[in-house]
């Protein structure tokens, strides 16, 4: 009988133990597609791990993308929804209210139209972007291609994003006018006669060894011409756009 009631404690503990893992590995299986989707949807970023496939591609920001996001967060709350929590150990139940909360903010964010504030007064796409190269590693001819092929992007992701504050002004959602001072000279700076003073230029005026001197002056050349062809008149585009669309519709009252 002691034998039959052991052997039945035992089945229980390891049944509970079996559901905890459940638990624990769907909510694990949830972080490691978030993590996918999250270099998927950001290729700037998945290509600093060196994942190749991602090389020379900026974000999606079209309204298709958005719609994306949007139906890709609310999946990711059903399945959180799913989890057992009582099954978790204290580690796992930290890390699920905190991955939590940040969904229910990105879904709250979706619901308050939070996408077309695309620029604040103290940052914007354009400013990211002239961050890259200080940001990206300039190693070996692939860091090269893949720098070149974003240059070539950019004024797609630029256009994308003056799209998002069309449609901002359209609905009134635009930034406090204050508080936006001077913010054109975060786009203006950007813009050159003399494309070797562009900090895009910056990758371009020193190589590692292993690259060919006939490489240097070939990367040289493209990436000159891309700064000069494609970079520059986006970031005019975007002055443009900024103070005669953008500036004069900022929002007159303060809001939250």
């Amino acid at each position: 009988m002691k034998k039959i009631i052991l052997a039945a404690a035992l089945t229980l503990t390891l049944s509970g133990a079996a559901y905890a893992n459940v638990a624990a590995e769907d909510f694990q299986k949830i972080l490691d597609d978030h993590w996918q989707n999250t270099l998927h949807e950001n290729p700037a970023f998945a290509s600093r791990f060196g994942l190749r496939a991602f090389d020379g591609k900026l974000a999606d920001n079209s309204p298709e993308a958005h719609a994306r996001h949007k139906a890709y967060n609310a999946e990711i709350l059903a399945r959180l929804a799913q989890i057992n929590v009582k099954k978790l150990d204290k580690d796992a139940l930290l890390n699920y209210k905190i991955f939590k909360r940040q969904r229910v903010m990105k879904r709250e964010s979706y619901t308050h139209k939070g996408h077309l504030f695309a620029i604040t007064n103290r940052g914007g796409w354009h400013m990211s972007f002239a961050q890259s190269p200080g940001n990206m590693p300039f190693l070996e001819k692939a860091d090269y291609e893949n720098y070149l092929g974003q240059l070539a992007d950019y004024p797609r992701y630029n256009a994308e994003n003056i799209s998002i504050l069309a449609e901002a002004i359209k609905q009134g959602y635009t930034q406090y006018c204050p508080s936006m001072a001077g913010y054109e000279t975060s786009i203006s700076s950007h813009i050159t006669d003399d494309v070797t003073t562009s900090v895009f230029y910056a990758p371009f005026t020193k190589f590692p060894e292993k690259i060919s001197q006939e490489k240097r002056r070939e990367f040289t050349r493209r990436g000159t011409s891309l700064i000069t062809e494609k970079i520059i008149p986006a970031y005019k585009e975007f002055y443009k756009f900024y103070q005669k669309e953008y500036n004069p519709n900022c929002r007159k009252t303060i809001g939250v």
